[in-house]
């Protein structure tokens, strides 16, 4: 569901997999008509119940993807997301959250707010002649409104990706790199009404900075032989936790009330895995440093953590 080194912004491996019925292209297939020049498409529609520890037990997550590959360079991918359900949440007829579910973007919110809805796009660009390499960029919204167009893409509602993959900088294609800037906006993720936000069990499903954050990464991939893979992580990353009230809801507004220090990590993470002669096994050490100043957003000494 992303382009990135760890999923997209929306569903990542930062939380356990879903528990979900999925129906899904086998593979890709061409739409009917004149669509069929959008190139090879692919489709998924999923619904999860996403358990009892929810705000509203048993909310139901639901979302649906399409991606198409107009040339073999460029592929183009939409989604939508909606949480929408549960003990004690907004009522709606079923018709009427199949019908948001499918055209939220054309409907009035008056009459519609008995869910949240979540909207991404993202775009792969391949080039083969360069050893593989790919530059990615994905997009998620949690709300639009077009009044306060850099709050909606940027500062309030949406989180932003863009990413450079290298599989082959040497020659032997034994060393691989992997770039990326994230970057998520106040709201993002957050809710008013279903305030578990975009979680499971208290686990992001998306990207692992949460909202109101910025995150800079570096991996190398090395196989200095057959049976043994060696990746160095690099990351830095900056968390804000200023307070915000929203003052009007029709214009929408927010407003920072009062801000805070921002809390800064730095860190290296190196990964040993070899496999068995046998290929029954793999085996894995990992190591890391972490460095952080304003550690919960105070302005108290930095302290430096490890991992083995």
């Amino acid at each position: 569901w992303g382009t990135a080194r760890h999923g997209g912004l929306f569903l990542s491996d930062n939380a356990p997999p879903l528990d979900l019925i999925s129906i899904a292209s086998d593979r890709p297939f061409s739409l009917p008509g004149p669509l069929a020049r959008l190139g090879p498409t692919r489709a998924t529609v999923f619904a999860s119940d996403l358990g009892a520890r929810q705000f509203f037990p048993h909310t139901l997550l639901l979302g649906y993807k399409v991606s198409v590959a107009p040339t073999p360079r460029i592929e183009f991918g939409v989604s939508v997301f909606e949480f929408t359900g549960g003990e004690g949440a907004p009522h709606a007829t079923a018709l009427k959250r199949i019908g948001h579910f499918l055209a939220f973007p054309v409907l009035p919110l008056k009459g519609f707010q008995f869910s949240n809805q979540m909207a991404g796009i993202d775009v792969r660009y391949t080039l083969p002649e360069h050893r593989g390499a790919t530059a990615y960029w994905e997009m998620n919204v949690d709300d639009f409104d077009v009044r306060r167009f850099d709050g909606v893409l940027w500062r309030d509602d949406a989180a932003q990706l863009v990413g450079v993959r290298v599989p082959a900088v040497t020659a032997d294609g034994r060393v691989g790199v992997t770039a990326e800037f994230h970057h998520t906006g106040t709201r993002f993720g957050r809710h008013l009404q279903f305030q578990s936000g975009a979680t499971r069990d208290g686990v992001l499903l998306g990207d692992a900075l949460g909202p109101d954050a910025d995150g800079a990464y570096v991996f190398v991939d090395l196989d200095p032989g057959p049976r043994t893979h060696v990746s160095v992580a690099v990351a830095a990353e900056a968390y804000r936790a200023d307070q915000y009230a929203i003052t009007s809801q029709d214009p929408f507004v927010i407003r920072r009330l009062a801000s805070r220090p921002q809390e800064r990590r730095t860190r290296a993470v190196i990964s040993w895995r070899r496999r068995s002669a046998e290929a029954r096994a793999w085996f894995e050490l990992q190591g890391g440093l972490e460095r952080v100043t304003r550690f919960a957003f105070s302005d108290g000494p930095a302290r430096t953590s490890g991992v083995v």
